[in-house]
């Protein structure tokens, strides 16, 4: 029987966890981290609404969530490194108060950005398993019988400490999981190498950031200088992938 800890709330599959502390969002994410989980990744109307009613709707407060600007108009998931294909936006947002964006208490829940310090949600997943044999559908009163196998896969761009994306468990005497597999073997985000380095006439950020899946890093000539002759003022791109490899736009030095 999987349930979740105490001061979590359960959803599903999914474990929630409300904060009542103000912080920045980068340390929000880490708090998260410490508790094997994720600020929370949003990706229906359902999953708004069911955290809007459990949070802001009870506080009055807003939350942070995991979605960051990286750069300009680019907006990523802190948990998967993609934009997402659900999104909350108040009207007029974001309109650059900041860089992170929040569960607001206003219209069931729409989302603001914000200058990156407030309360913060967490969300973990009880796991995303296979059951073998089949329990049917999984609640937190489901109990499966001594000896079923759970297969966990991480999410793409994660796994675990011994670089594996698959683990499993066995239902084994007095009703526990053996190993602990969601606590025991957190699936972490894959980390690529350093991103390229050029002279110091190119502007980037990569210097500064934590290099792992979703990372995005842009390069940008000084002025009087160019990529190539074609893309002057031009920004380009690259993004760490799940295979831990560094794709995107064709890189070169600066010329002028």
């Amino acid at each position: 029987m999987c349930v979740c800890d105490d001061g979590w709330v359960q959803g599903g599959l999914f474990c929630y966890y409300f904060s009542s502390n103000f912080t920045t969002q980068a340390a929000a994410q880490l708090a998260c981290e410490e508790g094997y989980a994720d600020l929370l990744y949003i990706d229906d109307d359902g999953e708004n609404v069911f955290t809007y009613n459990l949070g802001p709707a009870q506080t009055a407060e807003s939350y942070w969530i995991g979605y960051k600007q990286v750069f300009g108009d680019i907006w990523r998931w802190e948990s998967t490194g993609k934009a997402g294909a659900y999104l909350k936006w108040d009207i007029g947002e974001p309109d650059d108060e900041g860089g992170c964006a929040r569960l607001t208490p206003f219209i069931q829940g729409v989302w603001r950005d914000w200058d990156c310090s407030k309360n913060f949600l967490c969300d973990m997943t009880l796991g995303t398993y296979e059951i073998t044999p089949d329990p049917g559908v999984i609640t937190s009163d489901t109990v499966v019988p001594q000896g079923a196998v759970a297969t966990y896969t991480c999410l793409e761009g994660r796994e675990y400490p011994d670089e594996s994306t698959v683990q499993s468990s066995v239902c084994s005497i007095g009703g526990v999981w053996v190993p602990d597999l969601p606590v025991e073997f957190a699936c972490q985000p894959k980390q690529c190498l350093p991103p390229p380095a050029f002279s110091d006439k190119i502007l980037t950020n990569g210097t500064d950031l934590t290099i792992e899946f979703g990372t995005i890093v842009y390069y940008k000539c000084v002025d009087g200088y160019w990529f190539d002759q074609f893309s002057k003022g031009e920004t380009r791109y690259i993004t760490c992938t799940p295979d831990k490899t560094w794709q995107g736009d064709t890189l070169n030095d600066c010329t002028s």
